[in-house]
């Protein structure tokens, strides 16, 4: 009882309005960005991260009636599927804030290269060519969850070879892809972002062309510093849920049911509402760290 009244509140009450002010957060950073006078690369590869944080929201948003306790054969019908859009479209978001990263590092770090391509080539090419991967990645990582909802998955899931398969496919997606390879690569950027921009703070020229490219790093300094803060709790628990496959394993061959922990399920409930926090900020960290933001934001609002 107490773990469904804890879910209700969490994964219901509570998500639900987080998710509402981020989708308003979202929405209205998109409309700031859509301005010409905000027309850059790192401006919009940051709205395609507000794209696929909204549409991570908005898959939570669908699949609430589950957490509220509603159960019927249609709500048992559309869960798997917008919960599969879920993992995909936070995928996708995870990918995207690693591309921004690789973005201002090349601008920070190897800024003559940097120009030479970006004046070479138009802006939306540049950003087609660093967002299509992302959608193809996050489709290929997450087919097996599409897979397993469609009418093919129900046969597959007869094959113990099969089964084993999706077990153990976990560690490396998403544990591996969305868990500790970012938190690897982003720690590595950012130290090395945050390192030249130590030595390079005596060349800092108000108004400048390089001192702006310095502080749109800082803005995604603190939005990967927020992210690595609000994932590390799912990262814990995917590292607790791979080492326990063995465990899962073992049931499966002898034809028992797992049942997972009650520790596991509140971990799991406070790890998506964490996720959830964190695609409703970027609006938030824009506006106290992007002065152009904020600065446009104040003029829109007269």
């Amino acid at each position: 009882l107490a773990l469904i009244v804890f879910r209700w509140w969490i994964s219901g009450v509570l998500s639900s309005l987080l998710s509402l002010l981020g989708l308003g957060g979202n929405i209205l950073s998109l409309s700031i960005l859509a301005d010409r006078s905000m027309f850059n690369l790192f401006n919009q590869l940051f709205s395609c991260l507000c794209i696929a944080d909204t549409f991570f929201l908005l898959s939570n948003l669908l699949v609430l009636p589950f957490h509220f306790g509603f159960d019927n054969s249609f709500i048992s019908f559309i869960f798997p599927f917008f919960e599969s859009c879920c993992h995909f479209s936070l995928s996708t978001s995870i990918f995207l804030i690693i591309t921004i990263t690789v973005e201002r590092w090349q601008a920070v770090c190897f800024p003559y290269y940097y120009q030479e391509r970006t004046f070479n080539r138009s802006s939306r090419l540049i950003t087609f060519t660093h967002v299509f991967p992302v959608i193809i990645l996050s489709l290929l990582f997450n087919i097996t969850r599409f897979i397993s909802i469609s009418p093919i998955g129900l046969s597959l899931q007869k094959i113990p070879q099969y089964l084993k398969f999706i077990l153990f496919f976990q560690a490396f997606h998403p544990l591996t892809t969305t868990g500790l390879a970012p938190l690897l690569i982003l720690s590595l950027l950012n130290y090395k972002i945050y390192s030249h921009m130590s030595e390079a703070k005596k060349f800092f020229r108000p108004g400048s062309k390089r001192t702006k490219e310095f502080l749109l790093a800082k803005t995604m300094m603190v939005l990967v510093l927020v992210f690595l803060t609000l994932n590390t709790p799912r990262i814990i628990l995917g590292v607790v849920e791979v080492a326990q496959l063995r465990e899962v394993e073992q049931c499966y061959e002898n034809g028992l049911d797992y049942h997972v922990s009650k520790q596991t399920y509140i971990l799991d409930f406070l790890a998506r509402f964490l996720v959830i926090l964190n695609s409703s900020v970027n609006f938030l960290i824009y506006c106290l760290v992007g002065s152009e933001f904020r600065a446009k934001l104040c003029s829109s609002m007269g």
